[in-house]
């Protein structure tokens, strides 16, 4: 919440950078011109005039440089329109900020603004990573991640001997409908328990490793997905050979895990 804040409000101090106050002396204008027509032509009655397409006129035009004449003018609107602001409906009236065409640190006037959102993206961030480090300490002193290796090796052998018994029935066509419902049952614990791990994982792991893992992870699942669809086909063969490839890539997703969690 503190990154999310400090960021939009050091946006909104970037986007006024181009922004500046009326109020600086008037060598600090030398050179500029203005980006963005400023202030509000006004009638001898103090109201605004308007152009032929009844839009009210500005006092200066883009373009136009910010000579000592045109900022006395400038600042007399200004303080004009503060004494009896006018009402135009969708128009939004002066503020007392012109645009120029060059940037300068020295005359930005949401400087600090921007720099103290600095410093709250900073105490976020570290806030962020204080916080992560308490949660994989926390997570490596619950023992989840070993119950994570554990859901893994108890689904290797649970292919494992799907594998051996479907491997040696008389009938390998009338085992497929055991297969389609043990696979099934696997899938949906194996990917319940990854499910409910990933916020561990995501604590203890750098974002490299977490990709292996899952990747591994993913892999397997294909080749267990696989063996369940050519089951559901009564494809004894193709089912046989990617239960095996699924259990063997379950073990391998095993072991990636175990290491990234002992490097860590």
């Amino acid at each position: 919440m503190i990154v999310a804040i400090a960021l939009t409000v050091g946006v909104l101090a970037a986007a006024m950078a181009y922004q500046i106050s009326l109020d600086l002396p008037n060598d600090d204008y030398e050179g500029l011109v203005l980006t963005a027509a400023a202030g509000l032509l006004l009638d001898e009655s103090g109201e605004p005039e308007l152009d032929e397409k009844g839009r009210p006129s500005p006092v200066l035009e883009v373009g136009d440089p910010l000579t000592p004449e045109n900022l006395d003018v400038l600042r007399t609107n200004r303080d004009a329109l503060a004494d009896n602001p006018p009402a135009i409906a969708g128009y939004r009236i002066p503020t007392g900020k012109i645009r120029v065409q060059k940037f300068s640190f020295a005359r930005w006037g949401q400087k600090w603004t921007f720099a103290a959102a600095v410093i709250g993206m900073l105490l976020g961030a570290g806030l962020v990573r204080a916080s992560a480090s308490r949660q994989a300490v926390a997570h490596r002193e619950s023992g989840k991640s070993e119950d994570l290796l554990a859901a893994l090796s108890a689904a290797q052998v649970q292919l494992g001997e799907l594998l051996e018994q479907s491997s040696a029935a008389a009938d390998r066509h009338a085992q497929m409908p055991h297969v389609v419902a043990r696979l099934s049952e696997v899938g949906v614990d194996l990917q319940a328990n990854f499910v409910e791990h990933l916020a561990v994982l995501r604590s203890l792991l750098a974002t490299g490793t977490m990709a292996e893992v899952m990747e591994a992870y993913a892999v397997a699942e294909r080749s267990l997905n696989r063996a369940r669809s050519t089951a559901v086909d009564n494809d004894p063969r193709e089912s046989l050979a990617s239960l095996a490839a699924a259990a063997a890539q379950m073990g391998d997703a095993r072991d990636r895990l175990a290491k990234a969690l002992a490097a860590e």
